[in-house]
């Protein structure tokens, strides 16, 4: 077996090469993810303005093209310096053969080489992390949920009340956009996404950091050059400020699935619904736009209460928890 990184971005045969593990290993640990991409793929791995990211493939012995397994990681560059966050994905096919370990081991190096003092890595319960994780001397961080909306089931005329104004919000107007936020709502966006830094981390230490303009237009272009399709949902209030978002992804060659990435609500404006409401909407805007699309998924912090209720309240059935494990860093240079 050979450790070597890859560039899925500039070299499409690796990007093959990954694309298949990804959904030999999704395939058997993940119901109702039938699909995986190569913008999702290129969404987890490609550098961008404010993080990098590597990449790296366990090849068979004397098959340099028979990929085994392989590791995402992504290093951010403005925040959370001492951290280096990634998953780890080994072909069912060639499981319990020291891929996994292999891949980690090299991962280790390459954290330490940038001088990151803690690796984590993120991986479904239903495909036994926390075996490696103990072999491995890691430690659970962070529990969360996966939770799937059958959106062939949706009570659209129920979808369609619970998305328009009630009592408690009828003041606040739906606004929507596609890949990138209007320049008029930049700023105003950016402050409103202060909503997320309360949202629980478990015990990683990882802090949700204020998103600036140039954050923000880093992750919409990221996504644009992935391939990937970023819809954003708000609610404006009377004076124009932004008091929720919620923002959903979808990936041309994963027709079935949709992706709700983050849902907030401003501090000053819960408890009046706007909770159901907003993903509500982004649920009709979905339905539209992709009517050939089976499901709707969502992860949430285990600790994410409110959250939870409002995707219960919509229907959402749990799937499945994701566990992040914090691994130290063998002497970092």
């Amino acid at each position: 077996m050979q450790i070597r990184e890859i560039h899925p971005a500039a070299d499409p045969a690796a990007l093959a090469a990954i694309q298949r593990v990804a959904q030999a290993a999704f395939s058997a640990a993940l119901p109702n993810f039938p699909d995986v991409a190569p913008a999702r793929l290129l969404l987890e791995t490609a550098d961008q303005r404010t993080s990098e990211g590597v990449s790296l493939a366990a090849f068979a012995h004397g098959q340099t093209g028979v990929v085994l397994g392989y590791a995402n990681l992504r290093f951010e560059l403005t925040d959370n310096l001492d951290m280096a966050f990634g998953d780890l994905w080994v072909d069912p096919a060639a499981r319990r053969q020291g891929v996994g370990s292999a891949l980690h081991a090299e991962a280790l190096q390459a954290v330490a080489a940038r001088e990151r003092s803690v690796l984590m890595w993120q991986g479904p319960a239903t495909a036994d992390p926390e075996a490696f994780a103990a072999y491995h001397q890691g430690k659970t961080v962070e529990r969360v949920t996966r939770s799937v909306l059958d959106l062939r089931a949706v009570d659209r005329a129920r979808f369609a009340a619970l998305a328009g104004p009630s009592p408690a919000n009828a003041g606040y107007r739906a606004v929507r956009w596609t890949d990138h936020c209007p320049p008029d709502l930049v700023d105003n966006y950016c402050a409103a996404q202060s909503a997320m830094q309360d949202a629980p981390t478990g015990d990683s230490g990882y802090e949700i950091a204020a998103v600036t303009p140039e954050k923000l237009a880093a992750g919409e272009d990221g996504s644009v050059a992935a391939g990937a399709r970023r819809h954003v949902v708000a609610m404006v209030d009377e004076a124009g400020e932004i008091a929720a978002f919620h923002s959903f992804f979808s990936f041309p060659g994963e027709p079935r699935t949709l992706e709700v990435w983050d849902t907030g609500v401003v501090q000053a404006h819960r408890g009046h619904g706007l909770g159901v409401r907003i993903k509500a909407e982004g649920t009709m805007w979905a339905m539209a736009d992709y009517p050939e699309a089976y499901w709707l998924q969502t992860f949430n912090n285990a600790d994410n209460g409110p959250m939870l209720r409002v995707n219960l309240e919509l229907g959402y059935e749990a799937s499945e928890d994701w566990i992040r494990f914090e691994f130290a860093v063998p002497n970092p240079v």
